[in-house]
């Protein structure tokens, strides 16, 4: 499952759980890899339990809300190469 976004460069590769349990998602900028950020934390603000569903991230309905909870959310606390790598539209 790859889902591109329509405001940045951004895609949605997919979702999971990491080594530790934890509900992630995985984005990635175009040829670049993937990284995961992790979901129903307390230290993030992607928050919503239905990131591990995968009808929920291909529904067109909420695809503008995701996406832009996840451009806010590498805006504001991805790393430096992230931040500058981040296009939008």
């Amino acid at each position: 499952m790859e889902i591109n976004f329509i405001n940045s460069n951004l895609s949605l590769t997919g979702c999971g759980r990491d080594v530790n349990g934890n509900s992630v998602i995985r984005v990635k900028f175009p040829n670049s890899r993937a990284f995961s950020i992790q979901v129903n934390a307390g230290s993030t603000k992607l928050t919503k339990s239905n990131y591990g569903d995968l009808k929920y991230l291909e529904d067109l309905d909420n695809r503008e809300n995701i996406e832009k909870e996840i451009e806010d959310y590498v805006e504001k606390y991805g790393s430096k190469k992230q931040k500058a790598e981040l296009k939008r539209f």
